[in-house]
């Protein structure tokens, strides 16, 4: 039970900010180990609990923050809701591992990759069942310089955190028993290896898109590093606000993007709004195009939305995929305890429809999502087809000088790697980024300053291989496996 915590914990260095990809793969590896050589089902089943503690209750600590810091819940409800939060994710590696040992005596040698193939459907369904928390999943590790990242414009990020199973089971399959027939295993585990990360090193320099044929797109990115605690109070909102104007002011950018909910104050886009006519008026002056986050109202709905100004033109993208317990209340009969001790503004927000088009402004369109949305790699996709760049709003200061931000920023790397399009992100306190369309990080504002990111993007038209087939023949493929264990598993007790 330790040593599959500790492993759990361990694996965390693997994602950002520490970013040791290699690390992942050896302690899951190492995970599969103890969970195939665990006494009994039941040990099995401790042992991945334990693992997934370790890795959520490290990884997604930060939710605390959120919590208690800037949601004025008391120490002790947040560390509770905090660990059932963890407990809830564990229970994903848990029914992996008791899966995957269940079916094991039955599959031989293939017990590893049939684990591996467990632990990749129950991560898949960890970032669906009720809206999904796909966080820390194993593809996320290869975001930035593994060689891995290569896969993911053909197999998605599904797909990659497959694969990257399917790497550590081969070490878990080579792992010594004993000396001699061992050795033979570790040097066919380390050429398959080898030729993968090749594989995914030459993929990384195909070109999957093509750039568009004019000019690349100035922009602004707006960091303007309010603090959480002033950014919802109602006597900071002017000063808030000249903070904004300020930094727009010294924008260069032909499109000058800020964050999420860079306006707190519910706008109204059918005119007579005061701050929207002033922001359209500045637009129109300057020649250029603006974005930026603030609550909508329309037809007696709040939507969380992201507004473009270009010309005579204002369009909007309204989130869809709103963050449970932060932007709408779910189940309040049974959490009323908890909604009654936290603070969190603007949470009665409506989602946006499902399908939106991409935002033309400024000769680009822009596949638009807010925050968390760009987590999930669906969401992203709906509007890959027809963007010709991607523009992320996000305000993650609710989790303070934490590792959140940061591995928000990897996940939004994957994105951008995946349907290979430039990905901008315009932040509040950081991480404001601009991602290249192989996934690569190539500028970024210190996080918790207030400044303005400069940069040049070009926008890019075509679709990768997941674009078109999305996660579905991974998915088949994973049921395939699985249910060939189960199906063998079954028959041998009625034999």
């Amino acid at each position: 039970m330790i040593a599959a915590f500790l492993l759990g914990a361990a694996t965390v260095f693997a994602f950002a900010p520490h970013r040791l990809w290699w690390l992942a793969l050896m302690t899951l590896a190492l995970f599969f180990v103890l969970v195939l050589r665990a006494p009994s089902v039941r040990h099995a089943a401790q042992r991945g609990f334990a693992f997934g503690l370790g890795l959520f209750g490290v990884g997604v600590s930060w939710v605390y923050i959120a919590l208690n810091t800037f949601g004025q819940m008391p120490v002790a409800l947040a560390a509770l809701a905090t660990a059932l939060f963890c407990s809830y994710l564990a229970l994903f590696p848990m029914a992996a591992a008791l899966c995957g040992r269940w079916v094991a005596t039955r599959v031989g040698h293939f017990s590893a990759f049939v684990l591996a193939a467990f632990y990749g459907l129950f991560e898949w369904l960890r970032g669906w069942l009720f809206t999904g928390f796909p966080w820390l999943s194993m593809d996320h590790p290869h975001a930035g310089e593994s060689p891995l990242l290569g896969f993911a414009p053909v197999l998605g990020s599904v797909g990659v955190s497959v694969l990257a199973c399917m790497l550590s089971a081969l070490i878990a399959w080579a792992w010594p028993k004993s000396p001699i027939p061992y050795l033979r295993r570790s040097f066919a585990a380390m050429i398959l290896i080898g030729v993968a990360l090749l594989a995914g090193h030459q993929l990384t320099a195909v070109e999957w898109t093509t750039a568009v044929a004019r000019p690349p797109l100035t922009i602004s990115l707006v960091q303007g590093n309010i603090a959480q605690e002033l950014k919802f109070d109602a006597n900071s909102v002017a000063q808030n606000a000249a903070h904004f104007d300020a930094l727009r002011a010294r924008a260069k950018g032909t499109l000058v993007i800020m964050p999420e909910t860079t306006y707190t104050s519910v706008l109204s886009l059918g005119g007579g709004d005061a701050l929207v006519e002033k922001l359209k008026t500045e637009t129109r002056a300057r020649g250029g195009a603006l974005m930026f986050g603030a609550p909508v109202a329309n037809n007696r709905s709040i939507y969380n939305a992201a507004i473009a100004i270009d010309g005579e033109t204002t369009q909007e993208y309204r989130k869809h995929h709103l963050v449970p317990f932060g932007e709408y209340m779910p189940l309040r009969p049974v959490l009323g305890w908890f909604y009654d001790n936290v603070a969190i503004p603007l949470a009665g927000f409506t989602p946006g429809a499902a399908q939106q088009t991409p935002l033309r402004v400024a000769g680009e369109a822009l596949g638009v999502s807010i925050c968390y949305e760009d987590v999930f790699s669906s969401v992203v996709r709906t509007q890959s087809l027809d963007a010709t760049l991607f523009v992320n709003l996000t305000n993650d200061a609710w989790y303070g000088q934490s590792w959140a931000a940061e591995q928000h920023a990897q996940i939004a790397q994957m994105r951008a790697a995946e349907f290979a399009r430039p990905l901008v992100r315009a932040t509040n306190t950081g991480m404001t980024t601009v991602v290249d369309h192989h996934g690569r990080e190539i500028a970024r504002l210190p996080w918790f300053t207030r400044d303005v990111l400069e940069t040049k993007v070009q926008g890019r038209t075509g679709i990768t291989p997941t674009t078109m087939i999305g996660d579905l023949p991974t998915l088949l493929v994973l049921l395939a496996v699985c249910g060939v264990a189960v199906a063998l598993r079954l028959q041998s007790r009625n034999d």
